[in-house]
């Protein structure tokens, strides 16, 4: 194996990565993890053993990928490879990995990967929220209504995204979706098994009047009554 089709085997799997022979004291445990990977292959050229692993889309390998990287993370000449580029930090990749591994132990992972927030096209729209507010529109009869309030709610379908600030530009020609994976690939976290990007949709709209509670109506309500 040589490191071309390292960067190739990295697109077709969770990550890749490879490291030569040290001196360190976790060089050991690095090769007995390496070789309990998918995947494992190593070759010795001018007298230097490089050790190459590969892991796959699962629970398992994202443990023993991690596990590896904190082993051979500060190595010098080790690299890791994860959607067929070589990685800006090894911490970097274990922060995708620990929220990938999280959402793993989770029992539906989109409960962990993917959050409702407010409409991020509405005027005054700086950053994406995950806490509900109003916009308020005066009532066909204000002496019977005091005031209605609409929300468009969304599922944003990246939660490791939104710690980094996450905004649409209303003015890009792109989709929205597009611009997710854009932002993933910026921010590392596009090569994640559950990073899908088309997964962002609206919800529905959350109306609300003084007085009278709150009422939740399904983009799908919406479109079968033609008011959506």
């Amino acid at each position: 194996m040589n490191r071309a089709e390292l960067i190739k085997a990295s697109r077709e799997n969770l990550l890749a990565a490879l490291f030569t022979r040290s001196r360190s004291v976790l060089y050991e445990q690095a090769v007995e993890i390496a070789k309990a990977g998918k995947i494992y292959s190593e070759n010795e050229s001018g007298g230097q053993l490089t050790h190459f692993a590969i892991y796959d889309r699962s629970r398992e390998g994202a443990e023993l990928a991690r596990e590896l990287i904190n082993c051979i993370g500060s190595l010098k000449g080790a690299q890791v490879f994860a959607g067929g580029r070589m990685a800006r930090s090894a911490w970097s990749v274990i922060r995708v990995l620990d929220c990938y591994l999280e959402a793993c132990l989770s029992r539906d992972f989109r409960a962990h990967c993917n959050r409702v927030i407010d409409d991020p096209f509405r005027p005054g729209s700086e950053t994406l929220s995950t806490t509900i507010s109003f916009r308020l529109t005066a009532g066909d009869d204000d002496d019977k209504v005091k005031g209605i309030a609409a929300l468009d709610r969304y599922t944003f379908p990246c939660s490791y995204l939104l710690q980094y600030g996450f905004r649409f530009d209303a003015d890009h020609p792109s989709s929205p979706q597009d611009f997710i994976q854009a932002e993933g690939v910026r921010h590392g976290c596009d090569w994640c098994p559950n990073f899908d990007p088309d997964a962002f949709r609206k919800l529905g709209t959350r109306l609300s009047a003084e007085g009278m509670g709150s009422v939740f109506r399904s983009a799908e309500e919406q479109d079968r009554s033609g008011d959506g």
